[in-house]
């Protein structure tokens, strides 16, 4: 896993500088090409891999390879072009005769574009008026960053396939490449507390592992307990839906721990005097800024590379998001001016400047 990924991509700018174990665990410092302002332009037409790579392969990297965790699909992407170029073969095909068929997963495939898939589901967005179905995005787009279809079934095999030695197929994958999924290569940051990432997976206390994933009209959350045998696995086809909440509370019926129902929150009136004052954008991290708008005399936020989500008034400073653990604070000054909000998400608190 130390291996260059120049050994397998020889004319990669910086491939000399960046190995296999960083893309794997996003601390390459490659740009993450879902969060460019014109993903939602581009991301509806077809692509090649050398088509998706050629949009960062030029750019500079954000940090030196190594010095730090940073979520980046583009990473993935290069991984899926190097599964193409050492096993000849189709990323789609790899995975089919290699991991797929063997596990016995059936129901679980790379989309493409044109397939005819029995029993997938479309994907929808909730708006302030209702359900309306996603963004399209053509699936030759995520790569071996997503596009992979499945069922509940499927993935509670495969997680259990990684936590049950004992009753785990041979000649798939070995025990020494199954612990490196699982290992806590790299600290997640004050962003993350408590958490690592290993190679595709998320390790928490107690070897909990875990992933979230999103994609247009989806969004998913599968979890193990490694010590208990457990595994639960959460889809919606809602992209605005919180599988992580809910998962957590499944969890926590299981252990016997304190647990939340959702609840319907009641929205407030604000006038649109104040609702203008908060237009604008607010930018939360280097590369990700959310963008404050009205439409139809209702707040939406969007943030880079995603798609718009409307708001509700919970008090004149306070909003939430329907279907979704979010929240935003605007921060104003004496005088009125809004200087800033405070993003709160999964626990987690993100000031982010008005630009």
């Amino acid at each position: 896993m130390q291996a260059p990924i120049s050994t397998y991509l020889p004319n990669y700018p910086n491939g000399q500088r960046i190995t296999i174990h960083q893309l794997l665990t996003h601390t390459a410092g490659i740009p993450n090409l879902t969060s460019f302002p014109d993903y939602l332009e581009w991301m509806k037409q077809p692509a090649t891999l050398e088509d998706l790579i050629a949009r960062f392969q030029n750019l500079p990297l954000e940090f030196e390879p190594g010095e730090q965790y940073r979520y980046s699909n583009s990473g993935y992407v290069l991984l899926t072009q190097i599964i193409e170029q050492v096993s000849e073969q189709s990323y789609a095909d790899y995975l089919q005769e290699h991991l797929l068929l063997p596990l016995g997963l059936e129901n679980t495939g790379y989309e493409h574009p044109l397939a005819v898939i029995d029993g997938l589901a479309n994907g929808y967005q909730f708006t302030g008026e209702g359900y309306q179905q996603a963004e399209y995005i053509n699936m030759t787009v995520p790569a071996g960053a997503g596009g992979l279809y499945s069922n509940l079934d499927d993935l509670i095999r495969w997680h259990q396939f990684l936590i049950n030695a004992d009753n785990r197929p041979s000649g798939i994958l070995s025990d020494a490449a199954i612990a490196a999924l699982k290992t806590p290569h790299i600290p997640m940051g004050e962003d993350a507390p408590g958490l690592s990432y290993g190679y595709g997976l998320i390790i928490g206390a107690r070897g909990f592992i875990f992933h979230g994933g999103g994609i247009n009209g989806f969004v998913t959350y599968l979890g193990s307990l490694p010590d208990q045998g457990v595994t639960v696995a959460v889809l919606s086809n809602v992209e605005n839906a919180n599988p992580s909440n809910i998962a957590e509370d499944l969890l926590a019926i299981l252990k016997g721990q304190p647990y939340q129902l959702p609840t319907d929150e009641k929205a407030v009136t604000v006038a649109p005097e104040v609702l203008e004052r908060y237009v604008g954008t607010y930018q939360v991290l280097p590369e990700f800024q959310v963008a404050i708008t009205i439409e139809s005399g209702q707040l939406h936020i969007q943030g880079t590379g995603q798609p718009k989500i409307p708001l509700f008034p919970a008090s004149e400073t306070e909003f939430f998001a329907r279907m979704l653990e979010f929240r935003i604070v605007f921060n104003t000054a004496a005088n009125g001016t809004v200087e800033s909000a405070t993003l709160l998400q999964n626990g987690q608190t993100l000031p982010a400047p008005k630009q």
